[in-house]
């Protein structure tokens, strides 16, 4: 997906990139292994070298044209970590001096604007090597479910979105082919409608075939509907490697419909809340639910972006979110 964007508690956002995507354009444009160091700088291999140190042995880096900035990954995580970057600028003496950047979406600063000050925003800036390196630790470490959360939970909203208007717009044609005017879903049925409906149900009324027909679909077209309004939470799956090589899944339930904050309040459903996906987060290696199992198999069968009614969504081949009922 090309548009991934990490959004906080607060709703700031910062763009990232996928380690998928990250990883495809490493196989087709390889960097040789000189790449990763600067011979005529050994500040910046020092630099790169010490603010990595804490990560897993197999850290990926990918580099901009520029060689002293470049993102941070490990490859089974879902996006990148962070980056990292150095530049020159002149002191009030004239003397070159070595500035230290570190930018990642675990950085939290009152600095919001990415166009007019972009080393100012998600950034720890500093000229000491010691400094650069702490911020480096603090902010470049593996992603968690919560994160994965935050990138993805908009798009699914959007699924949802467009799940609820396409059965309203198809309830609503419906109720107009039955020649009666449009009312929402949880208003009562209009009193004829609701006659015609009483007593077709109770075998005590016949309709003509053409009216009988049109009864049905509009029948179908409500309860579609009813069923998707009831689909206000989904269950967030993601599907990754973890250090030792075992397959994890995490999950957590996560509201999608337009409810009341205030009734998923400190429950961690929601993107405002700062435990988002950590309050009732479960953790499986090789007991995962059967019901997850299936709906995950099915799921991972489609593209990316793509959803199945009544089962779920697929963000990538390491995210799913499964439709709950309520």
């Amino acid at each position: 997906m090309s548009n991934n964007i990490y959004r906080d508690h607060k709703g700031n956002r910062r763009d990232v990139l996928l380690v998928d995507a990250m990883m495809k354009a490493e196989a087709r444009y390889p960097h040789k292994p000189e790449k990763y160091t600067n011979a005529n700088n050994p500040k910046w291999n020092e630099f790169i070298k010490l603010a990595t140190a804490h990560l897993p042995k197999d850290v990926k880096f990918s580099f901009y044209m520029d060689n002293m900035r470049c993102r941070v990954y490990l490859p089974n995580d879902f996006m990148e970590l962070g980056e990292v970057m150095m530049n020159e600028q002149t002191d009030d003496s004239g003397d070159l001096e070595w500035i230290y950047h570190v930018t990642s979406h675990h950085i939290e600063n009152r600095r919001y604007c990415p166009w007019n000050s972009p080393w100012d925003f998600r950034t720890r800036s500093t000229k000491s090597l010691d400094k650069a390196v702490k911020n480096a630790r603090t902010a470049l470490r593996p992603n968690s479910l919560t994160d994965v959360a935050r990138v993805t939970i908009e798009s699914i909203k959007e699924c949802y979105n467009s799940l609820r208007g396409k059965a309203g717009s198809h309830f609503q044609d419906a109720t107009r082919k039955l020649g009666f005017e449009r009312f929402r879903i949880d208003e009562p049925l209009p009193p004829v409608l609701n006659d015609i409906v009483r007593q077709t149900d109770m075998g005590l009324m016949r309709l003509s075939d053409k009216s009988n027909d049109l009864l049905t679909k509009w029948h179908k077209a409500r309860d579609a509907h009813q069923r998707v309004e009831e689909f206000q939470y989904a269950t967030l799956c993601w599907v990754h490697t973890n250090h030792v090589g075992d397959q994890v899944v995490e999950t957590h339930k996560v509201r999608v419909g337009s409810g009341s904050l205030m009734e998923d309040k400190g429950k961690g459903l929601t993107s405002y809340d700062t435990d988002f996906c950590t309050r009732n987060k479960q953790v499986y290696c090789n007991n995962v639910p059967e019901d997850i199992q299936h709906k995950v198999s099915v799921l991972s069968m489609l593209d990316d972006g793509e959803f199945v009614d009544e089962v779920g969504y697929k963000y990538t081949d390491s995210v799913y979110y499964i439709f709950d009922e309520e």
